[in-house]
């Protein structure tokens, strides 16, 4: 690991060679680990915006259909003003 040398205080301890050889595997995986996380990112928002819009016509499906079961009793309230209403 860390090489045990006699050195003053104030001087960094040296690397071994294998020491570093770990270190920049290390460093590697987390690039790697780093460059695919950025590379799902895109499709993760992707999933979630159609999730969206998946969700957004299956609310304006039911609210075209709620409005069709009402439509008779619209179009009555479009023609005749309610009893009991005056007219300005």
């Amino acid at each position: 690991m860390w090489s045990h040398s006699k050195r003053p205080a104030t001087e960094h301890p040296a690397l071994d060679e294998t020491t570093f050889q770990q270190i920049l595997a290390a460093a590697h995986v987390l690039q790697e680990t780093n460059d695919r996380r950025r590379k799902n990112k895109p499709q993760t928002a992707i999933a979630q915006q159609s999730e969206w819009q998946r969700a957004f016509a299956a609310e304006r499906d039911t609210m075209l259909k709620a409005l069709e079961r009402i439509r008779p009793q619209l179009q009555r309230l479009a023609v005749e003003p309610p009893k009991g209403s005056r007219r300005l």
